[in-house]
């Protein structure tokens, strides 16, 4: 399902293609037609919107569909209300997980080649 104003959803998902390729030279992209993710794993950290799920598989479902022969492994554990400032507002229910706590077990488990960092400032 895409959110409702799906101009800034295009936006982030065509800004977030273009932070992945960042690795390669478009001249270089356009000749090999692989990004510099295939066949390897990618862990997606992030709040709420991260743990939804909906845009990673939504990224991971046009990679696969642009580029099928490539093979991208595609993990996200966002964590709903997670920090990496770790601060909570005083009104807010609960004090807020903070990303640091959790990370290097995170990366210890997934063993990602790239991390991409979902939250929102």
């Amino acid at each position: 399902m895409i959110p409702r104003n799906r101009s800034v959803f295009r936006r982030a998902v065509l800004a977030g293609l273009i932070l992945l390729a960042a690795g390669r030279q478009p001249q270089a992209l356009a000749q090999s037609k692989a990004l510099p993710l295939t066949n390897r794993r990618v862990l997606w950290l992030g709040d709420s919107i991260t743990q939804d799920g909906k845009y990673v598989s939504f990224v991971e479902y046009y990679l696969d569909k642009r580029f099928p022969g490539d093979n991208f492994d595609f993990v996200g554990i966002g964590l709903s209300s997670e920090t990496v400032s770790c601060l909570s507002e005083k009104t807010h229910p609960f004090p807020r997980p903070c990303l640091s706590e959790r990370l290097a077990r995170a990366l210890d488990r997934v063993k990602p080649a790239t991390v991409v960092d979902a939250m929102r400032r």
